[in-house]
């Protein structure tokens, strides 16, 4: 089950992709699994008749979220957002809810069905270098002032970003497999992540390739002395960021005088984040009402400070705006000091126990949080399909989670 259910969160954004194409639109996809990921995890939690105590920090999330909206006289819509935010928790309890041995044989089976999608994604990328416009006019690719004359691969998620977090993804669990569980390291393997790399590149996906590649210069590889290690490191680092250097020179000099300049609407969302969070201090707006789904109906902030079309879309053009593409700030503006119960959610979380006790294993769950709260500066990864398999692969590398017994549990992991 649990492999269809990852294999179904991961085509989303191609069923995205050839909805709007076809003219059909099915917006709750996410939320109907969801839906059954929820009735999932109640079905264990009745046959094992006991949960962890540290349910209680999303139960304390979503009252704090109720009576916020509550006491901010919100419309009912506000409500239907904090079941959308609770979304990630459904995943991460579900899974968080077996046992070490199951989610060893998980991670074993997700590291299969990631290999096959590789596979599948290499052999895409050569028909989509052969014939780009052909394949993106039928993937309908809006294409972005990026890459190598406007090309960059897309696969068959439509879009650089989304085949960049799955690379990113395939990376994590790819190294939990041969170093977390002590498997040989395989020729086909180093193809395989040698393969994976490139396409991240060729995704030319600012963010996603640089948190990979930094990922890959501080895993703690085995070596034979500390000094080998950071000289290795250094030698890696200082080439890797020559590197990086020309690639975001070479390829994104357009992109990122538009980013460095005051008008980006990136900084224009910040602005008005701090000033709308900055009126509503110290608890926030109140869940739908800045920045996420519900807020396009429940739009009285929209309105009051004045939030245009340039950021939330043209309706004539069925264009959705740029609002999401700043989620922390907004986030953190619907929920004000609510912020402090998130973040001791992946806290507890990166200091509990990791599936096998090495250092393996505590790096990449750490390393994925460190990923997640970078990534959702920009993106609302609380809500959409790469959030929900984030949400999946820490829950598979924590186990015994305790929150009276954190310190203890940190020094034996």
């Amino acid at each position: 089950m649990y492999r269809v259910l990852v294999f179904l969160i991961i085509i989303q954004p191609l069923l995205h992709k050839l909805g709007l194409k076809f003219g059909w639109s099915f917006d709750i996809y996410n939320e109907l699994i969801s839906i059954c990921v929820f009735f999932a995890f109640i079905y264990r939690l009745l046959l094992k008749r006991k949960i962890t105590n540290f349910f209680i920090i999303p139960l304390l999330i979503i009252l704090y979220l109720v009576l916020l909206s509550f006491f901010k006289n919100n419309y009912l819509l506000s409500y239907f957002q904090i079941v959308l935010y609770s979304q990630f928790f459904f995943y991460f309890f579900y899974f968080y809810s077996f046992n070490q041995e199951e989610k060893m044989r998980m991670i074993t089976a997700l590291k299969k069905l990631f290999d096959a999608l590789l596979i599948f994604i290499i052999i895409l990328s050569f028909i989509e270098l052969g014939f780009s416009d052909q394949f993106r006019s039928f993937m309908n690719v809006h294409s972005h002032n990026r890459g190598i004359g406007k090309f960059y691969l897309v696969s068959f998620f439509g879009s650089g970003p989304s085949l960049a977090n799955f690379i990113s993804l395939y990376v994590f669990i790819w190294h939990c497999y041969y170093y977390g569980f002590g498997n040989k390291v395989t020729s086909k393997a180093k193809t395989l992540m040698f393969f994976s790399v490139i396409i991240c590149i060729l995704s030319f996906s600012r963010k996603e390739v640089f948190l990979t590649l930094v990922f890959l210069i501080f895993f703690p590889y085995p070596a034979k002395t500390k000094v080998y290690t950071w000289v290795k490191r250094t030698v890696v680092l200082i080439t890797v960021g020559t590197g990086l250097l020309i690639y975001y020179q070479a390829f994104f000099a357009k992109a990122n005088a538009v980013a460095s300049s005051s008008k980006y609407v990136r900084w224009q969302i910040v602005e008005y984040s701090k000033e709308i969070l900055g009126d509503n201090l110290p608890f926030g707006t109140g869940a739908g009402t800045f920045g996420s789904q519900m807020s396009f109906k429940l739009n009285h902030i929209y309105e009051k400070y004045n939030v245009g079309p340039q950021m939330l879309g043209y309706k004539d053009l069925k264009r959705r705006g740029p609002i999401y593409d700043a989620f922390f700030f907004t986030f953190t503006t619907e929920i004000g000091i609510g912020i402090l119960l998130f973040i001791t959610f992946f806290f507890i979380i990166a200091k509990s126990n990791s599936l096998k006790k090495n250092n393996y294993f505590k790096f990449i769950k750490k390393y994925i949080i460190f990923y997640l709260f970078f990534i959702s500066l920009f993106t609302p990864v609380l809500m959409n399909s790469f959030g929900f398999l984030i949400a999946i692969v820490l829950a598979l590398l924590s186990m015994n989670i305790n929150v009276l017994k954190l310190k203890k549990n940190n020094a034996q992991a």
